[in-house]
């Protein structure tokens, strides 16, 4: 299979990802060592959604939007430019390292990390994900232009997954403890802002 090389750079502040398919493996070795990159099975992608000055300027204002830091896997709420609520340490965000298998693509897949501006779009209480064959609870649905709706969501953590809150391991949506997203649930309205920014440090654990 090809190699891929991941390279990290910076897109107004924050980390974008650059792919590109090496068929040999002993280049890909050399220039990871140089550039100090990743090697990865397949490529990793990241959507981006709308510019970021959509969520730059509801923080300037301060108006109402929410922060997802994944580097510190921290959730922010704010309304009229003041925090209040956040889960500091306690969230799963997409691990980008876990091949998993999508049910609606017949074939495992690496988790695509929703990295950017986004938009509340809607939310359900139940919700099925026929990616991963999974019901998500209170589930808050986000994106923008070029992301597929319902694609990610802020939902409440998977029944037996606790255990892995405060690091990556989801399949792309962000989880959240119990009392949060029940909470964030009824609180959540149509398109306000969600910031996705950071890059993850730590080691990933199975899921």
């Amino acid at each position: 299979p090809d190699i891929v090389l991941v390279t990290r750079g910076s897109l107004l502040g924050n980390t974008s990802w650059g792919c590109s398919s090496m068929r040999f493996k002993s280049v890909a070795v050399f220039l990871a060592a140089i550039l100090g990159s990743t090697l990865l099975p397949v490529s990793v992608e990241a959507h981006f959604g709308y510019p970021l000055e959509v969520c730059q300027v509801a923080k300037a204002a301060g108006r109402t939007w929410v922060e997802v830091d994944i580097t510190t896997q921290s959730l922010y709420v704010f309304e009229n430019g003041r925090p209040i609520r956040r889960i500091v340490k306690n969230i799963s965000t997409a691990n980008v390292r876990d091949l998993r298998f999508h049910k609606g693509l017949g074939k495992k897949i690496i988790p695509k990390e929703p990295r950017g501006c986004f938009k509340i779009e809607g939310k359900e209480k139940k919700a099925y994900s026929e990616a991963y064959g999974v019901t998500l609870r209170n589930a808050v649905w986000f994106g923008g232009p070029g992301v597929k709706e319902r694609a990610y969501a802020i939902h409440c953590v998977l029944p037996g997954k606790e255990q892995h809150l405060g690091h990556p391991n989801s399949g792309g949506c962000i989880r959240t403890p119990y009392d949060f997203c029940e909470w964030f649930y009824a609180w959540a309205k149509i398109d306000v802002p969600v910031w996705i920014y950071g890059e993850w440090t730590g080691p990933y654990k199975r899921k």
